[in-house]
């Protein structure tokens, strides 16, 4: 299954054969062959232990370890996967467009969480927000619209759903959809 893409190279999950990563610049160099027209250029991607690729960012991979509530985000250097920090919750969304914070989902509550590593993370931004949401909802996905503001698909425990959208500011949400099943937002 592809799991995304950065700048440079597509992602590809496959249980249970592990992680793939493949030049997505191979085959386009102009020389007239298929793409790709070397396997030298997709490499398996090491040191993921029992974690899956979940999510692709521009400069990281998020990994979610098998058998736990534990999200890795990291980068792979030299073919290897090297964790920088750690999130342990139900659900972890990393696209933030700045790489500032994290939404994290865990146990019908969610929170806007400061990075402590990675490429935009900031010792200025506040350490966690609640975001003001009732605690009877599951989220289902997330898709940011804008560094300041996010989308959340989200169902209702007696049944119900909706799309939320949320600030990143102060953590205020309010219901933008409601609608008759659930939907899927994709990452964005």
């Amino acid at each position: 299954m592809v799991i995304g893409f950065d700048h440079a190279t597509l992602y590809v999950q496959s249980q249970p054969d592990g992680a793939w990563a493949w030049d997505i610049y191979e085959g386009q160099e102009g020389v007239p062959h298929e793409v790709p027209d070397s396997n030298k250029y997709v490499r398996r991607i090491k040191g993921l232990g029992r974690g899956s690729i979940t999510q692709v960012t521009e400069n990281e991979l998020v990994v979610h370890h098998e058998g736990s509530a534990t999200f890795g985000v990291g980068v792979v250097d030299k073919g290897t996967y090297r964790e920088t920090e750690q999130v342990t919750a139900g659900f972890a969304d990393f696209a933030d467009p700045k790489a500032r914070r994290v939404i994290v989902w865990d146990e019908g509550t969610g929170f806007l969480r400061a990075r402590t590593s990675g490429p935009g993370a900031r010792d200025s931004d506040p350490a966690e927000t609640l975001l003001a949401m009732p605690e009877s909802l599951e989220i289902n996905s997330v898709a940011w619209e804008s560094a300041a503001a996010f989308l959340l698909s989200v169902s209702k425990s007696k049944g119900g759903h909706a799309i939320v959208r949320c600030r990143t500011k102060d953590g205020s949400c309010e219901v933008a959809a409601t609608l008759k099943s659930q939907a899927y937002l994709p990452h964005g």
